[in-house]
């Protein structure tokens, strides 16, 4: 792991300079102004809350529990064994009553890091500038610093898909180089321990492997170098997910790679009359709550999937209008890390004044970015049709896509785009640095 670790470092060190640092310590630094006054232990019901008695359990050895005290899978295990293995530690130095702090700080160091990967990522597409931009987006993106303090899982998924972000991009960028090279092995142990991890947090990351894959057949890779990524990142997802799995399968006595929530999840997003966002209708209820024991838990899941699948049988028409309406959902407003830091209003952190001041700043830097960012991909696509792409770039376009789908497979909600943020930050950086080489008429697209 050490020697992967310093042939990653040495490849890369050509696209670390002074301002890749520099911004890297802003995205740190603002997100440690904004914790240390402000994180607190949630409050509420909601999944902060869930999450922070979920990791008290597990810091206490009694592994991984809902509130009821029963075993559970409901939620993907990586936040709520990430969480309770810091409040171990934590709890081990005699810090417990600095927790929250303590976890806001660290994940500040994790949105460092997911900067830094953006920044070396838009370097190997597009650019040196460009890459700066990014990193600069990312790290100034209110509503991420409002994450920072939240008990919620995107601090740690972010820093785990920028990872495989930065990998997967190296790995196309440098194709011409034999796959027994020490630095290509190192690559590929990367991305696959990337995705595995990020696997083990949110499960819809399995949708950049088919997304990855396509990127590179349709640019210059062989197919045969295809299967190895494909192979490489299959074994990384099943180093975590089978030790999960197996204690899945001790629990429940069936077989459960990641989490039991993935039936909740498709019948609020697909049941009838479905709004596109988040609502738990009563066509849903089963009867059985995932907290009643492993099976009630699992029970629901499988009947809650059913009925997904019978609303899609039934209403296939629906399904168009009712993907945009989840796009639209998922894409409306920016707040959220704020709403999740005050434990969704259980908890309020600021007086009206400065509510109203910091939402109306981070809806225009959203709005701005949204907006760059769609116009970004619009000229990547032109530039396609006109006169093709860089591989490393389809691989940024493909996995745009695979992120619009996941809203799509399930529900619309704000949350769901923080995943897609990097690639936003990146397709962003594009547009402002294509529009000042035009300004300087330094560039035609």
């Amino acid at each position: 792991m050490i020697t992967a670790a310093s042939t990653v470092w040495r490849v890369s060190e050509r696209l670390l300079d002074k301002s890749a640092w520099m911004v890297t310590a802003t995205a740190v630094i603002v997100r440690v102004l904004w914790v240390v006054p402000l994180a607190r232990v949630p409050k509420g019901l909601s999944d902060p809350i869930l999450y922070h008695i979920a990791a008290l359990q597990i810091a206490e050895g009694d592994g991984y529990r809902s509130i009821a005290g029963f075993p559970t899978a409901y939620y993907p295990p990586g936040y709520p064994w990430f969480l309770g293995s810091l409040y171990w530690v934590v709890d081990l130095f005699g810090f417990d009553s600095q927790r929250a702090v303590i976890v806001g700080l660290v994940q500040c160091l994790l949105w460092g890091f997911s900067t830094l990967c953006v920044v070396l990522a838009a370097r190997m597409m597009f650019g040196h500038r460009t890459g700066t931009i990014a990193g600069l987006i990312l790290a100034l993106w209110p509503n991420l610093i409002f994450y920072s303090s939240a008990v919620l899982s995107e601090s740690l998924f972010v820093a785990f898909f920028s990872g495989f972000l930065l990998a997967v991009t190296w790995l196309t960028l440098n194709q011409d180089r034999a796959l027994t090279d020490r630095s290509m092995l190192a690559g590929f142990a990367a991305a696959a321990m990337a995705l595995g991890a990020a696997t083990m947090v949110r499960p819809q990351v399995l949708l950049s492997v088919p997304a990855v894959l396509i990127a590179w057949l349709i640019g210059s890779i062989s197919w045969k170098r295809g299967l190895v990524l494909t192979a490489a990142l299959t074994v990384g997802v099943l180093l975590f997910v089978i030790p999960w799995a197996a204690r899945n399968k001790s629990v429940f006595d069936h077989w459960i790679p990641v989490s039991t929530n993935g039936g909740d999840n498709l019948c609020v997003g697909f049941h009838p009359g479905a709004p596109g966002g988040f609502s738990i209708p009563e066509y849903c209820e089963t009867g059985e709550f995932y907290i009643e024991g492993p099976e009630a838990e699992y029970s629901r899941d499988v009947e809650t999937r059913e009925l997904a699948i019978e609303a899609i049988r039934d209403d296939p028409g629906a399904l168009p209008l009712l993907s945009l309406r989840k796009i639209q959902f998922t894409f409306s407003s920016d707040i959220d890390g704020l709403r999740g830091a005050e434990s969704y209003v259980d908890d309020l952190l600021l007086d009206s004044t400065q509510r109203r001041v910091i939402t109306d700043a981070a809806g225009v830097f959203y709005w701005s970015v949204l907006g760059a960012s769609i116009v970004g991909l619009v000229m990547l696509i032109g530039r396609a049709v006109r006169h093709g792409l860089e591989d490393q770039v389809w691989v940024l376009i493909a996995l745009v896509f695979s992120g619009l789908l996941v809203p799509v497979l399930v529900f619309g909600d704000a949350r769901f785009k923080i995943p897609m943020t990097p690639l936003m930050a990146i397709l962003a950086a594009f547009t402002v640095d294509f529009l000042w080489r035009r300004i300087r008429g330094q560039q035609n697209l």
